[in-house]
């Protein structure tokens, strides 16, 4: 009898948490019959009849840079949604989990950057990372891996709603059907592919500073932008911050130092290129 309620118990489980996945294709070729098709960083594939986007994976767990910005603005200052304001910018990689390919964003406020590659892992897995998006694999030849990016891409990562609600300026949400991708600012490079998408918030009881820039103030209509870029190869070296550069510093606990030495470790954000950087 036990064993019994216990199969139950794991039949039910694995249907309450399973999601389906849509069929898949026989080739990448026949999953993307009818799309424009654009070779970079991350290939793309984009169907102009449907408006779908899909995109290629062929390096899991490799990390790059994702960031997001505001491609227009309101034109109010107040506000902060000017254009060109970048918002989020995250360590991420692809990785396989199943069925689908996962978006995760790493940890890096805290890391050994020393000490092995046991430290290295003991410290990742002692802090919580964040999986960014769940993409079921719609075809999958030879190491490469097609998913539909639509949908995350037609999020308001940004957050303009929550920034619009902070400032008193109303209640806003996001109407998919009045949202697109735009290709023309939809781009694949060798080491950068760069997607932008439109995407219209509406409001019942829009604000007054809202009202004041939008031609209709129900009906807010901005484009975000969002770039997958590859990160420096292995021969870059990050250089300790000095407060004498007049940068911001990157921040970071660092477990390989000593107990007796401050774990708070502070590299310069920027400079002059991978190959002239040295660490002091």
């Amino acid at each position: 009898m036990l064993k019994r309620v216990l199969v139950l118990l794991m039949t039910t489980s694995g249907t309450l948490f399973s999601q389906q996945a849509p069929p898949r294709a026989a080739t990448i070729v026949q999953a993307t019959a009818g799309a424009t098709r654009q070779d970079g960083f991350f290939p793309i594939h984009f169907d102009d009849r449907t408006g779908k986007l899909q995109m290629e994976v062929t390096q899991l767990g490799r990390d790059f840079l994702y960031l997001n910005a505001l491609a227009t603005g309101l034109g109010s200052n107040d506000l902060g949604l000017d254009r060109g304001t970048i918002g989020n910018e995250q360590v991420v990689r692809f990785e396989r989990l199943g069925n689908k390919l996962f978006l995760n964003s790493r940890n890096l406020n805290f890391r050994a950057t020393s000490g092995g590659a046991d430290l290295a892992r003991s410290v990742e897995e002692s802090f919580a990372e964040s999986v960014l998006a769940a993409f079921p694999i719609v075809a999958e030849e030879n190491g490469r891996y097609l998913i539909d990016v639509t949908d995350f891409f037609l999020q308001d990562v940004f957050n303009v709603r929550g920034v619009i609600q902070r400032t008193q300026q109303g209640s806003f949400r996001l109407d998919r059907n009045r949202s697109a991708i735009y290709p023309p600012r939809t781009k694949a490079f060798p080491k950068n592919t760069e997607i932008e998408a439109v995407l219209t918030f509406e409001s019942d009881a829009p604000g007054r500073e809202i009202a004041r820039h939008a031609p209709d103030a129900r009906a807010l209509t901005l484009r975000q932008h969002h770039s997958f870029v590859e990160l420096p190869d292995a021969g870059y070296q990050p250089r300790v911050f000095d407060p004498r550069v007049g940068v911001n510093p990157v921040t970071f606990q660092d477990f390989s130092r000593p107990f007796n030495v401050d774990p708070e470790e502070r590299w310069i954000a920027q400079g002059w290129g991978a190959g002239k950087w040295a660490r002091r």
